[in-house]
């Protein structure tokens, strides 16, 4: 019988093309989620996501505000889903 797979969500200021591949390696041992606030790299995160890893954008500060990136709804969700299956609690 196997274990399910530790979740890890990672969180990313501005996405790039290398981030794909530190991700794709995390993911080889963790199931990934990425959730990024920017584009480093234009396109950078949809060909992340043709490649087939998971994830959302939650907003950038510049442009919404800290309050409403840290309200999104995606990123909660995100980080209450990594959360359930880890030892980490999250506040409220």
């Amino acid at each position: 019988m196997s274990l399910p797979r530790q979740r890890m969500l990672i969180i990313v200021g501005r996405f790039k093309w290398v981030h794909i591949d530190h991700i794709r390696a995390l993911g080889e041992h963790f199931d990934v989620f990425v959730a990024w606030s920017g584009e480093g790299g234009v396109g950078a995160p949809a060909d992340a996501m043709r490649e087939g890893m998971r994830g959302a954008p939650i907003g950038r500060v510049r442009d919404v505000g800290a309050d409403e990136v840290r309200a999104n709804p995606r990123a909660r969700s995100a980080i209450m889903r990594v959360a359930e299956r880890t030892d980490v609690g999250v506040a409220a």
